[in-house]
């Protein structure tokens, strides 16, 4: 379904920080916008973060910000944004101002849409915090809901089926499996031998080195596993405060390899090693990677920790999960890396999914939802 021909219709998705794996989602939300004369313009203080010019529509998101009692952005200069046809804006209270322009001025609480999770996740919120959280969700004309998991929240909480779109939240898996097909064999040996890897037994980690991925209990996991495969290699890749300690732990022990910041490359070269994914913490879009990359992982049982996109993997077919244990995280590691025929099995199950969870697919529903509001 197309607008009036010759009548572009415009999208101001307001965006406070614009995070690295979203580029590609709100460049493809562009281009299939552009097939419908839709103009999705993405609003936000972090304006050209990662130098993609002119890889979609961006503007400066004016705002002025308080830290106390929490993060809050009061933004100012909206007019242009009003001036959209819908509006879309991330599921949070940390915008005040945008709240009460554009859900409670029943001008615009027409054409106001929410993206986001669906509910609290993985932060613990007050009882006050959910009460307002809810009166805003229920006052906007749509919600876009990352996963099934959260729309079956929005409907606990009150929220009409017809009102919620299910995005499939995603990452681009289709850059990853597009350098696994054209890796060849003497590139991958290069890669492996240049890091120093040379097992079969190799475990890995991606992400952010914060607390909530439980690094103690990761690092003490994984020299449990050494005693009992002594051909076991870890590599890290990733960023943030606890980097130093990473390094730290690859100067003591030479089976440990810190590898940087994983790109698609990376992932791929770890996709063809046959890794197995360590992430005894949170879980979130590492789901998508684990699928793209057909890399089983093992991670703990954490209530109310792990993001909804862990939904994505089911046990024990494409994922292993263990008690809040190292002993007992460790022991599944070791099962998994001595029984390749299980291994294998669960790459081919992870493999099975990957059509399900692109940002192509993302995007389709995203435009989609938004084409049923006009």
């Amino acid at each position: 379904m197309k607008t009036v021909s010759g009548k572009s219709k415009t999208v101001a998705i307001i965006q406070d920080r614009i995070p690295q794996y979203r580029v590609p989602f709100f460049t493809r939300l562009s281009l299939v916008g552009s097939e419908d004369n839709v103009d999705y313009k993405v609003y936000t203080s972090d304006l050209d973060p990662f130098e993609q010019k002119n890889v979609f529509l961006q503007a400066s998101l004016k705002n002025m910000r308080l830290r106390f009692p929490r993060n809050l952005y009061f933004h100012y200069q909206l007019d242009e944004i009003a001036k959209s046809d819908i509006v879309i804006i991330e599921q949070a209270l940390h915008n005040p101002i945008l709240l009460a322009r554009f859900i409670l001025d029943s001008k615009f609480k027409r054409k106001t849409l929410f993206w986001g999770h669906g509910g609290y996740w993985t932060k613990k919120s007050s009882a006050l915090q959910n009460k307002i959280l809810w009166f805003f969700v229920r006052r906007v004309s749509h919600f876009l809901v990352y996963t099934y998991g959260g729309a079956i929240r929005l409907i606990e909480n009150g929220l009409l089926l017809d009102r919620i779109t299910v995005l499939q939240n995603s990452i681009d898996s289709t850059a990853i499996l597009g350098q696994i097909e054209v890796t060849g064999a003497s590139d991958h040996s290069e890669w492996m031998k240049s890091n120093g890897l040379g097992s079969s037994n190799l475990g890995c980690f991606i992400g952010e080195f914060k607390k909530e991925k439980k690094l103690q209990f990761l690092f003490d996991a994984v020299r449990a596993i050494k005693l009992e495969v002594p051909d076991f290699q870890f590599v890290y890749f990733g960023y943030g405060e606890g980097l130093d300690s990473f390094k730290d732990l690859c100067k003591e022990h030479s089976w440990m390899i810190f590898g940087g910041v994983a790109n698609e490359f990376e992932k791929a070269q770890l996709s063809l090693a046959g890794a197995i994914i360590l992430n005894p913490g949170r879980v979130g879009l590492i789901a998508v990677e684990s699928i793209a990359m057909s890399c089983p992982m093992v991670t703990c049982r954490l209530i109310d920790q792990h993001a909804p996109e862990i939904e994505y993997l089911s046990e024990p077919s494409t994922i292993l999960m263990t008690e809040f244990d190292v002993k007992a995280y460790a022991n599944a590691v070791v099962q998994l890396l001595n029984n390749p025929e299980s291994k294998k099995a669960m790459s081919q199950s992870l493999k099975k999914l990957q059509p399900l969870y692109t940002v192509e697919v993302m995007a389709n529903n995203f435009h989609s939802a938004v084409m049923g509001r006009f």
